[in-house]
């Protein structure tokens, strides 16, 4: 199982770079043709009222296309080396933002508003995987840093289908 989580850890990485990649190219982009706080307005946009205000360019499109794509390929290559459970965590995640776990494939790509909280999320699923087994063993410095960082994990079941609090009272 252990390997199994690396590999699934690997995975994750794998997806964060290349949300970053993107993020970075659509940054980087905006900065060209706006200047200032506004560069960012679209990319931050927030998720809470859920009515996405901006109309995308062609190269923003582009861009989430690519990215949708990217991460398509990389869940495919990784899906077939993970086991059940593994497969299953990601599938539950990945749901929420259109991933058919039939079909293997996005059936809408990712909305350009909800890209930054797509990344944090990302970023909060890998590091679970250190912080749920931290919980059982004990590790209080670890969990804290974890809440700290993530307090949205707080009461989500982690891997193994626990949360932090019932890891820790085992």
């Amino acid at each position: 199982m252990e390997n199994d989580e690396k590999q699934l850890g690997s995975c994750l990485k794998t997806i964060i770079d290349s949300v970053e990649k993107y993020l970075h190219e659509l940054k980087s982009g905006r900065q060209s043709s706006r200047s200032g706080a506004r560069a960012n307005d679209s990319l931050a946009n927030s998720q809470l009222n859920d009515i996405i205000t901006f109309t995308l360019s062609d190269k923003e499109n582009e861009v989430v296309d690519a990215l949708t794509h990217d991460i398509q390929l990389i869940l495919n290559d990784y899906l077939p080396k993970l086991s059940k459970i593994c497969t299953n965590y990601v599938f539950d995640f990945f749901h929420q933002y259109h991933f058919d776990r039939n079909k293997k494939a996005f059936t809408s790509v990712l909305p350009m508003g909800e890209l930054h909280s797509f990344h944090r999320e990302l970023q909060g699923l890998l590091a679970s995987l250190e912080a749920f087994p931290a919980a059982f063993n004990g590790q209080l410095d670890v969990v804290a840093k974890f809440i700290k960082d993530y307090p949205t994990f707080k009461d989500k079941p982690g891997l193994w289908e626990t949360t932090l609090l019932y890891s820790a009272a085992r």
